[in-house]
C-alpha cells in the first residue's frame, strides 16, 4: 500500500511537470518577432525604442529594462535560437513592445486595500514587533491622501482595524466602480537576508503562476486585464526601482484571492520583508512608509497619463 501511494505520488509530480513543460501551442522565435515588429536583435536581447527585453532560455521571465516580467511559460533554446509561447508574446511582451496593447480608459476611482486586518495581524517586524496589518493600514492612508490630491476619488476596501474576507475586498471595488485595484502588504521570508519590493499581477488563464507547476484553465473576471495588469505592476516595480533603496524582485504572476474577481486592472504590492532587519527598520520610520506610499502613487499616474483614453 505504501508502495503505491509513492508511485501514485511520483505520478502526480510527473504529471505537473509534464503540464509545466508540454504547453505550448504555437511557439515564435526572437529572430520572428524582431523581424515582425521591426526591432533589432542582439544575442537574446530585442530593443525597441531604447528599451531593452532581454531572454534566457529555460527562464520563466524576461526582463525589461533590468526588471523581472514574467511570461507565464519558460523560453526554449531550439537550433540556436530562442523561442517563446505565442500566447507569452501577446500577453506579456507586447504591451512593452506596442504600448497600445496595454490601453485603458482614464483612471478616476481606486480601490485601496490594506492586507490582513481584525484578528488577521499578518507577519510581524523583526525589528520593533510591529504587525503587518499596521504598516498596510498606514501606507494605504498616506497613498490615499496622495492621490485624492491629484483629483482620484478613493475607496478603502478595509477603513479599520477588522477583518474583511478576501472575496469581499474584491466585491467592495466593484460595487464602488473602481477603476483600479491596489492591495498593500509587506513580505516575511524564512531566510532574513531576502529583501526587496515585488509586485502580483493575476495569471493570465492557460499560464502558469510564477510559483507553479500546474497551467490554469478557467479565466476569472481579473484575466479581462492581464496586458493592463502586467503593465500596471511593472510601472510599480519601475518607480520602486528609481526612488526606494530596496532589492527589485520584479513582477510576479499569482492567483491571489483579491485579484481574480476585481472587474479592474489591478495588483498586489509587496512592499519590503519585515523579516528583514535592516529592511523592516526603514520601514518603522513614517518617512520611508510615505516614500512607499508617494513611489506607488507616481506609478499609478503614468499609468493612467501612459494607458488612459
Amino acid at each position: 500500500m505504501n508502495l503505491l501511494k509513492i508511485f501514485c505520488a511520483i505520478l502526480i509530480v510527473a504529471t505537473n511537470l509534464l503540464n509545466a513543460q508540454n504547453v505550448y501551442a504555437r511557439t515564435i522565435s526572437l529572430n520572428e518577432i524582431a523581424q515582425s515588429y521591426k526591432l533589432s536583435l542582439s544575442g537574446n536581447d530585442l530593443v525597441s525604442d531604447g528599451h531593452i527585453l532581454s531572454f534566457k532560455d529555460k527562464a520563466r521571465t524576461f526582463k525589461f529594462d533590468g526588471i523581472p516580467i514574467p511570461m507565464g511559460f519558460p523560453a526554449k533554446l531550439q537550433k540556436g535560437k530562442l523561442y517563446i509561447d505565442d500566447s507569452v508574446l501577446k500577453k506579456s511582451v507586447l504591451p512593452f513592445i506596442i504600448t497600445s496593447y496595454a490601453k485603458y480608459h482614464k483612471v478616476r476611482t481606486i480601490a485601496i486595500d490594506a492586507g490582513h486586518g481584525g484578528v488577521d495581524d499578518g507577519t510581524k517586524s523583526v525589528f520593533d514587533g510591529t504587525k503587518e496589518k499596521v504598516f498596510c493600514a498606514d501606507i494605504c492612508s498616506k497613498l490615499a491622501s496622495i492621490l485624492k490630491k491629484n483629483g482620484y476619488k478613493i475607496v478603502l476596501t478595509r477603513p479599520s482595524d477588522k477583518k474583511v474576507e478576501l472575496i469581499k475586498r474584491s466585491e467592495i471595488a466593484n460595487a464602488n466602480k473602481a477603476d483600479l485595484f491596489i492591495s498593500i502588504h509587506l513580505n516575511s521570508a524564512p531566510n532574513s537576508s531576502v529583501s526587496g519590493t515585488e509586485t502580483f499581477v493575476l495569471t493570465p488563464a492557460g499560464a502558469l503562476s510564477t510559483y507553479g507547476t500546474k497551467v490554469r484553465t478557467k479565466s476569472f473576471t481579473g484575466n479581462k486585464y492581464d496586458r493592463q495588469n502586467l503593465y500596471l505592476g511593472y510601472l510599480i516595480q519601475k518607480h520602486f526601482q528609481k526612488k526606494i533603496d530596496s532589492g527589485n524582485r520584479g513582477v510576479k504572476y499569482a492567483d491571489f484571492v483579491v485579484l481574480k474577481n476585481i472587474d479592474c486592472p489591478g495588483a498586489l504590492i509587496e512592499c519590503g520583508f519585515l523579516s528583514n532587519y535592516a529592511e523592516a527598520e526603514k520601514i518603522s520610520s513614517d518617512q520611508h512608509r510615505y516614500e512607499i506610499a508617494s513611489t506607488i502613487a507616481s506609478a499609478i499616474i503614468e499609468f493612467d497619463k501612459v494607458c488612459g483614453n
